[in-house]
């Protein structure tokens, strides 16, 4: 199984400019290293019976040494809808709050291995979906989509885990 390695920490916040101030201004941040992407995305949310669609504002920064990600949810249903972090209208109950911590795998092997361990640890899957759209002009260009799992694993380990896999969309 693929050495567990943490890559991401990713905060929800109320509003991305203003997460991205906060962030500036606690760090030291440059306005110009954010790299913005709107993303649509669909699958399974636990508790929710159908796939649901859900719409994020999503800005990454890599001056920290790994990948800071903010995200503001602005459609759809989501696992922090969910299990009760937010409120009505996608409010955070505060301004901005730890989402979760990732880590990447390249296959659909190595993602399932962890769904086992995880599985076998009594975590459960809070949501898995997979991107339908992107406007990050890189990730455009590229036709790059993400296939992501999130475990509700704050319980056992303090933050919820990110699974994110790569794809390439090779249609044409």
């Amino acid at each position: 199984m693929q050495e567990f390695k943490i890559e991401q920490v990713a905060y929800h916040v109320k509003d991305i400019d203003e997460g991205k101030r906060h962030f500036e201004h606690a760090l030291g941040l440059a306005k110009e290293n954010w790299i913005d992407d709107t993303v649509v995305a669909m699958g399974k949310i636990a508790g929710c019976p159908l796939e649901q669609l859900n719409k994020a504002h999503l800005t990454f920064n890599y001056q920290v040494g790994l990948e800071l990600e903010l995200i503001q949810y602005v459609e759809g249903v989501n696992w922090h809808s969910v299990a009760g972090r937010v409120g009505n209208n996608f409010e955070p109950f505060s301004v901005v709050f730890p989402s979760h911590l990732g880590m990447h795998v390249t296959s659909l092997v190595q993602m399932g291995e962890w769904i086992t361990q995880m599985k076998k640890a009594g975590i459960s899957v809070a949501q898995e979906v997979e991107t339908l759209s992107h406007t990050n002009p890189v990730l455009v260009n590229l036709k790059q989509y993400y296939h992501y799992v999130v475990f509700n694993s704050r319980h056992l380990l303090g933050f919820d885990l990110k699974l994110i896999r790569r794809m390439v969309d090779n249609a044409d």
